[in-house]
């Protein structure tokens, strides 16, 4: 049984970057503020450096990014997968899309040709949880693979049911990885339902006057062990997971300011902590009509001075992805402290977004990682810093 669940590792795929430092690199230097116009799809994504040529050809776009997240994180990590431990890592996937353009041709082949056009070795992918098995054969974790296609909470669902896989026991690290891929035929699917912007000046997250989300892909994977494992092996620790908080509105796409501070609310008084506690928050503004019923839940529950960072302002909206990516983002910066690309509330409230020009000048104390869907899921995780 362990008592402390910790994040020892990170590996990313992204259009900022293939590793946590390059993203964060880019980042810090401006470069993540270039233009998301026309989406923030990866389009440059090479999966043979990462994983070689053999035994590939079959892989959708989605299981081949969330590979080689997967390969980085257990790199960043330190862990080798040895046949001794492979009944004690599992495996766990935060997906709403991976698999969408392969079903849409799938769907295409079956009315042309019937059962007989399908290729059995592409037919894993008839399910979400084909992609995770994937990785679990391929990185040999065996204990466990799990798909949670929940909506815009997926990812830290994800991470909080892997938590409690860690503490019963079930696992000694879980691989909790968020993958997205989105073709034409998605953005144009939302684009009829009015949910995108036409260019990034037009999505502007936390503003009144944004015209809707700009949508991405890639794949994060974060490493979460037991404290008790992690040190064991001399690992290098992030931050602790602490604990999750969870709320449902009846109307999708239009849930009140007060819903999603319940659930700000559920998961502070849990951690045993106050809002006086907490000095970052990774946002899940993405440009949504949304934005603004979450900016008001922070100001009622926060003062000025807490820190705000928007995954979705560089990434764009691509769901369990960058549900991961908040969390690893929360936990890097627990750890480093080093971004310059967030700004404080007051600074948000007024409009003016003013980033921080400097390194912060004191360590966090805890991270609000919130996540709030049009699917009517509002869902926050607590990250701590690690103290040995």
């Amino acid at each position: 049984m362990n008592s402390k669940v910790v994040i020892t590792g990170m590996g990313i795929v992204s259009r900022l970057g293939e590793n946590f430092p390059e993203v964060i690199a880019n980042l810090n230097e401006d470069r993540g503020n270039q233009s998301l116009s026309g989406g923030a799809v990866y389009e440059d994504f090479d999966h043979v450096k990462h994983l070689g040529k053999k035994n590939t050809r079959n892989l959708n776009r989605c299981t081949k990014m969330m590979l080689a997240a997967g390969k980085l994180a257990l790199e960043d990590a330190g862990i080798a997968i040895h046949p001794e431990y492979e009944e004690d890592i599992g495996v766990i996937l935060a997906s709403n899309y991976g698999v969408d353009a392969n079903l849409r041709e799938m769907e295409r082949i079956l009315c042309a040709d019937g059962v007989v056009g399908i290729n059995p070795g592409t037919s894993y992918y008839a399910s979400i949880n084909g992609v995770t098995s994937q990785m679990s054969v391929r990185m040999k974790a065996k204990a466990f693979n799990i798909t949670m296609p929940s909506g815009w909470s997926s990812g830290i669902d994800a991470v909080s049911f892997a938590k409690n896989l860690i503490t019963t026991g079930s696992a000694g690290a879980v691989m909790v990885c968020g993958a997205e891929e989105a073709p034409k035929e998605l953005i144009d699917d939302f684009n009829r339902q009015g949910l995108l912007a036409e260019d990034s000046a037009a999505s502007r997250p936390f503003r009144s006057e944004s015209q809707g989300m700009i949508l991405g892909d890639g794949a994060a994977v974060i490493i979460l062990e037991g404290l008790e494992r992690a040190l064991s092996r001399n690992a290098n620790i992030f931050a602790e997971v602490g604990e999750c908080g969870l709320t449902y509105y009846h109307e999708p796409g239009a849930m009140p300011a007060k819903y999603i501070k319940e659930a700000l609310e559920k998961l502070i008084k849990r951690s045993g902590a106050n809002p006086k506690d907490i000095d970052l928050i990774m946002s899940s503004a993405n440009g949504s009509v949304l934005d603004i019923a979450e900016l008001r839940a922070y100001s009622e529950l926060f003062n000025g001075d807490v820190s705000v960072f928007n995954v979705k302002s560089f990434f764009g909206e691509c769901f369990g992805f960058t549900s991961i990516l908040q969390v690893a983002f929360g936990a890097y910066l627990l750890r480093r402290n080093d971004i310059k690309r967030g700004a404080s509330l007051t600074s948000i409230e007024s409009g003016s977004f003013d980033l921080y020009e400097e390194r912060f000048d004191r360590p966090f104390s805890n991270a609000l990682i919130n996540s709030v869907g049009l699917d009517g899921n509002a869902c926050a995780l607590l990250l701590k810093p690690f103290k040995s």
